[in-house]
């Protein structure tokens, strides 16, 4: 029996090894090759402060400051300072006209992609000076 487990382990020690065609090497380096505005930076990267972080963190995962979720998982937001009757929700951050011409300034691209862009902490900047903290 001790004969047969060292056979055993001997052929697989001795078996040709067989890799993963994506190692993480190969992954970091894919992605190093990617066009700058494809890439979705990691907010570790950007090497921003706080405040920054936090609402880009905020922004995509549309989990807002003081949004209370009901027990029938309606979401509803703070009301938008800008805007009568309006909740301030994560789509309407983006289509609020209070923020729509400083964003057309910093880039053309629809909103919600500037925050996967090399501009995102341009736009999290205006966010905040235009709501505050989100």
């Amino acid at each position: 029996m001790v004969m047969t487990k060292l056979t055993v382990a001997n052929e697989a020690r001795d078996a040709p090894q067989l890799s993963n065609s994506l190692t993480l090497t190969d992954t970091i380096a894919s992605r190093r090759l990617l066009p700058a505005s494809s890439q979705k930076h990691s907010i570790p990267v950007l090497n921003c402060d706080r405040a920054v972080s936090t609402t880009i963190a905020r922004l995509r995962t549309k989990h807002l400051k003081r949004m209370k979720i009901s027990p029938d998982c309606h979401r509803s937001h703070r009301s938008c300072p800008h805007c009568t009757d309006t909740e301030l929700s994560p789509d309407h951050i983006f289509g609020c006209p209070a923020i729509l011409a400083k964003l057309f300034r910093i880039h053309i691209d629809p909103p919600h992609q500037l925050l996967y862009s090399t501009e995102v902490i341009d736009v999290v900047k205006t966010v905040l000076k235009t709501f505050g903290q989100i």
